[in-house]
């Protein structure tokens, strides 16, 4: 019952094919939201969107000797980022369906 927040959640869904009856979901991808916040940005994946918003030193200090790549790090630059993007957008009060993909 809980939301999982991914950057390119069909990536994340394949990974997490291996736990059957995971039941992780809904799903809220910041990879579609920064598209939609950002649609001038050339480069919208996660590290380049993190160091483009100065979010690399936070990420830095809640992961300490992890990088990209790394499950926990890119999991705690997701949320960062999903953070800024509802700070930018001055969202915080929305529900939060509408955060999540229309089907």
């Amino acid at each position: 019952g809980r939301i999982v927040v991914a950057h390119g959640k069909g990536t994340e869904k394949r990974f997490l094919r291996a736990f059957p009856g995971h039941g992780f979901g809904p799903w809220v991808d910041t990879l579609l939201l920064a598209r939609s916040v950002w649609p001038q940005a050339g480069d919208h994946s996660l590290g380049n969107l993190c160091n483009e918003l100065g979010l690399k030193p936070q990420i830095d200090a809640l992961c300490p000797n992890k990088t990209w790549h790394d499950a926990l790090y890119d999991a705690i630059a997701s949320l960062c980022l999903l953070e800024k993007i509802i700070e930018i957008s001055n969202i915080e009060h929305f529900p939060i369906s509408q955060l999540l993909p229309r089907k």
